[in-house]
């Protein structure tokens, strides 16, 4: 699931010509730690729904 989010979120910023580092902004967290929830490292799903939420993407 986390391989398949991680894509998710990368096609999506790639569209939109936006980077991860302007993402974690989004967020309110660094890029490191964005970095770990997209690889799996972290589990924080409220910061998953958020992610999503900006991005508007489909899914829990």
């Amino acid at each position: 699931m986390r391989e398949a989010f991680e894509i998710e979120v990368t096609t999506k910023l790639i569209k939109l010509k936006k980077s991860k580092a302007w993402l974690a902004e989004q967020v309110g967290i660094s890029p490191a730690y964005l970095s770990d929830i997209l690889h799996g490292n972290r589990i924080a799903e409220d910061r998953v729904r958020q992610i999503r939420k900006i991005l508007k993407l489909e899914g829990d």
